[in-house]
């Protein structure tokens, strides 16, 4: 099941934010259920992909403190010291939950050497260890193209990728602009604001 966000009405003369679309609702609550029965399943590896960066941050944000995972280690492909880290998780025991963001900035070695390990983890049902990797959409693909079975071993939440349009200032925030998306089903526009971490219809 795909994620679908929570989309919100805008009233410009008053500026008030209301929920609409209570299946919206119950879609994005589907998928911290999923979530959180991903992080009790020992050993079973998570992929989050696709959206905002920050998108995907606050979600599992969220979903650690749910879940009331307090300390989990945050390895950045793109730090080189974290690099290091994560070339020798192959080798590690207890090494607790692991969060790995920008995997595909590393070379295929090791993107092979990660999923195989996912892989390994979710056989030996690991209740020490969790790895879960966050990133560009189709990261989940690529994991499966260097583990082809690693697909029913992993959980994989998609966000959805928005094509940006244009830009307006945020009203309702007074900082930040909002991206443009027209909306050509409703035939209105429809505005993400970055700061807010919301969609508005105006």
């Amino acid at each position: 099941m795909e994620n679908t966000k929570i989309i919100f009405i805008f009233a410009p003369s008053n500026f008030k934010v209301k929920q609409s679309k209570k299946k919206e609702e119950m879609k994005i609550t589907a998928n911290h259920n999923r979530m959180a029965v991903a992080l009790r399943t020992r050993g079973l590896g998570i992929v989050i992909e696709g959206g905002r960066e920050g998108q995907r941050i606050e979600f599992l944000k969220e979903a650690f403190e749910r879940a009331g995972i307090k300390n989990p280690t945050i390895l950045d492909a793109e730090d080189a010291e974290d690099v290091a880290i994560i070339s020798l998780l192959p080798s590690c025991k207890d090494a607790g939950v692991i969060v790995i963001n920008n995997l595909l900035k590393l070379g295929e070695y090791t993107q092979f050497r990660i999923a195989n390990h996912m892989k390994v983890l979710a056989d030996e049902e690991a209740s020490n260890d969790k790895i879960i990797i966050v990133g560009e959409s189709g990261i989940g693909d690529v994991l499966v193209r260097y583990a082809s079975d690693l697909n029913n071993r992993m959980e994989t939440i998609k966000f959805e990728n928005i094509e940006l349009d244009g830009v307006i200032t945020c009203d309702y925030c007074g900082e930040y602009e909002w991206v443009v998306e027209p909306d050509d089903d409703e035939h209105v526009n429809r505005y993400y604001c970055e700061k807010c971490d919301k969609y508005f219809f105006i």
